[in-house]
């Protein structure tokens, strides 16, 4: 039985540096993701607070989320 894999969604905005360097890790590493920019997010707040996120990059893996992850918090989610 395969595992189906469900892509990490980033909460971030373009200001954003450490969403940046989140997003340049990931994109390095080629895992497919979600990107949310909450500047410009329809019923932005609303979703904010449905999704527990209080601050940016959050980064949304299943049921784990990751406030302003370490290089060493993203291996452990994604192993090589």
């Amino acid at each position: 039985m395969s595992k189906e894999i469900i892509a990490p969604t980033l909460y971030g905005a373009t200001w954003c540096i450490p969403c940046k360097k989140l997003k340049e890790w990931l994109d390095k590493k080629k895992i497919p993701y979600k990107y949310v920019d909450v500047e410009t997010l329809d019923g932005g707040q609303e979703e904010l607070d449905r999704n527990n996120i209080s601050s940016i990059p959050t980064l949304v893996v299943g049921n784990v989320r990751l406030y302003s992850p370490t290089e060493e918090e993203l291996s452990v989610q994604f192993p090589s």
